[in-house]
């Protein structure tokens, strides 16, 4: 049986231990769409939830020294995808809260954009992971104008369930920002890794350009107003995009973007 289960995620975390009490496993944290850490020790859990509580819709990381003891010292990093957080120190004796600093003053997160995940079907029935960074301020039934960000690499994860500058900053003007985990990425089981073997510019291609098409037939994008943007391995997507789909793109922004595969 296993300890961690992450059904359509590849195993992205750690295992938690105590150097000074001979490396006692504490607990396990793991990634799938968010962080989360699952607890052993029974007063780290308490402890958890205890943040979870004092901090609802955030992930609340904690990192302790002393684990488990009366004496235990914590430093509680608090963060959500509309939040790049806040960092706490709690101490087990005198049970104080106290707030140590922000992570980016100036940061509304009030006025900031949420995120979601979703899994679509690509055009070969194929599982796309595609986060959204959706813009406050967009009446139901008006879709906004969007630009389809391609993460570089391409063999790396893209997005994660945090505050991420240029997603938001695009959000802030009013874009939606749809990101696609298209084949080829990390992540998210070997078979959607080994998918895009040999897939530059054609089903990877296609896996960007479905993404765009689905928050089209959601409601979400204006059929009329996309751009393809990204950087290294999503620079040359978004010169192919423009090559594939012209039709689905008003404008291209690529930056050291991979012009020559060979080279």
């Amino acid at each position: 049986e296993p300890m961690v289960s992450a059904a359509g995620f590849d195993f992205s975390g750690a295992l938690l231990t105590e150097p000074s009490r001979s490396g006692q496993a504490l607990g396990v944290r793991v990634e799938t769409d968010a962080e989360t850490t699952i607890w052993f020790h029974p007063a780290l859990k308490a402890l958890q939830a205890e943040a979870d509580a004092r901090m609802p819709g955030h992930v609340n990381t904690l990192s302790c020294r002393r684990c488990g003891e009366a004496d235990m010292v914590v430093l509680v990093h608090s963060h959500s995808d509309r939040d790049p957080g806040q960092y706490w120190l709690y101490q087990a004796e005198s049970k104080r809260w106290q707030p140590v600093s922000r992570v980016m003053e100036g940061i509304d997160p009030r006025r900031s954009a949420a995120v979601d995940f979703q899994r679509i079907k690509a055009r070969d029935g194929r599982d796309l992971p595609v986060w959204l960074t959706l813009p406050q301020g967009v009446a139901p039934g008006r879709p906004a104008p969007a630009v389809v960000m391609v993460h570089g690499g391409p063999w790396v994860r893209g997005g994660h369930w945090r505050w991420q500058a240029e997603e938001q900053f695009l959000a802030s003007r009013g874009y939606l920002v749809i990101s696609p985990e298209f084949r080829g990425s990390t992540g998210y089981v070997a078979a959607h890794f080994q998918a895009g073997w040999k897939q530059w510019g054609r089903a990877m291609q296609d896996d960007v350009a479905d993404a765009l098409l689905w928050a089209r037939q959601q409601g979400l994008a204006d059929p009329e107003r996309a751009c393809i943007a990204g950087a290294s391995y999503g620079g040359y997507a978004t010169l192919m995009g423009l090559i594939r789909h012209p039709e689905l793109y008003r404008c291209g922004i690529a930056w050291v973007a991979v012009t020559d595969p060979f080279l």
